[in-house]
């Protein structure tokens, strides 16, 4: 079964989120702060087909920057899902996004809260 790394600093938020993707057939490693996250991707040798990864942590990392050493160390480089709480997030972090879409293959930005089916879209093209 295919695992997908959810990072997502908000206790019912992670919970909620790791639950949909679960039921939509893949394993899941969740996670609330990047430098976990970080750790359990190197320690995933590879399993991991998907990240799931909220914008703004409580942390001293925010995704951004835990995208940017996911992608230095060469951890990962396919779908990613960014999952924020700001509308027009493309634009106020365009860096980040130029970025985020040169080093990774597919990104996707969903809006929270998601919906079951906003899940189910983000993830369609990973295979479970």
């Amino acid at each position: 079964m295919s695992t997908i790394l959810i990072l997502e600093d908000e206790a019912v938020l992670l919970e909620a989120i790791s639950e949909v993707i679960s039921l939509l057939g893949y394993d899941v490693i969740t996670c609330r702060r990047g430098s976990v996250a970080l750790e359990k991707l190197r320690e995933s040798k590879g399993r991991v087909v998907a990240l799931w990864v909220d914008l703004w942590l409580d942390d001293w990392m925010n995704g951004c920057d835990f995208l940017r050493m996911v992608a230095d160390e060469g951890l990962f480089c396919g779908k990613v899902v960014v999952a924020t709480g700001m509308e027009n997030v493309e634009k106020d972090f365009s860096e980040c996004f130029d970025v985020l879409r040169w080093k990774f293959a597919d990104v996707t930005v969903c809006t929270k809260p998601v919906t079951v089916e906003e899940i189910r879209e983000a993830l369609r093209d990973v295979a479970a």
